[in-house]
């Protein structure tokens, strides 16, 4: 007698794909607060790109520490705004006239004596920063770069951890710091006596004015 008996197998192959993001050379800018023996919190800041993506990829901006001269991988808290392309301002032309403003989320405290820098960085390889280079001349106004705007120094990499310095550029920005009256109001009432009595407490602060740092 003879039996024929069949087997069957079934394998199930799982595969992971494990993907990157590259930063196409991210710039930074160094700046020192060095006036403000208080520290300052500062609110915004202008940045100036001649050109844009035509794929809709976004770009990021941060703050971080400044240690021995270079940019560090600590970022200043709530400093990260990320611009889609369509709100970056390029003016396509040879006048870095427009800018494009970085607000931030809330304002963010810089201490007196500290080195900070600027980086911005995206995953595409098509934006143009504006920025000045000791020994040419202004594209807007046409006068002779002839030294460095403010201490600081700009920077370039290939993965936002190992720096070069280019002494002779740097950033066109500008920075706007919040300056708060020394007085406020606050209003006490009550709200719902007889039933449900509540305390509300209102509290009106002052809006900072801008101030350029």
């Amino acid at each position: 007698v003879r039996r024929t008996q069949r087997i069957s197998q079934t394998r199930t192959q799982t595969s992971k794909v494990a993907t990157k993001t590259v930063y196409h050379d991210p710039l930074a800018q160094s700046f020192v607060i060095g006036e403000n023996p208080n520290g300052l919190y500062i609110r915004e800041l202008d940045l100036y790109f001649s050109t844009v993506p035509t794929k809709n990829i976004p770009l990021k901006m941060y703050l971080v520490e400044v240690e021995n001269g270079y940019p560090t991988q600590r970022v200043v808290p709530l400093s990260e705004v990320v611009k889609q392309r369509s709100e970056i301002n390029s003016t396509k032309s040879s006048t870095a006239a427009t800018p494009t403003t970085f607000t931030f989320d809330s304002p963010i405290f810089l201490q007196f004596g500290s080195e900070y820098a600027i980086v911005t960085e995206s995953n595409s390889a098509q934006y143009r920063q504006w920025l000045s280079e000791v020994g040419k001349d202004d594209v807007t106004t046409g006068e002779f770069i002839s030294k460095n705007p403010y201490l600081g120094v700009s920077f370039k990499s290939q993965n936002a951890s190992t720096w070069t310095a280019d002494q002779m550029k740097d950033f066109k920005m500008e920075l706007r710091r919040a300056e708060y009256a020394a007085e406020g109001t606050i209003i006490l009432d009550t709200v719902g006596i007889g039933t449900d009595a509540q305390a509300c407490l209102l509290y009106t602060s002052p809006s900072p004015r801008d101030q350029r740092g």
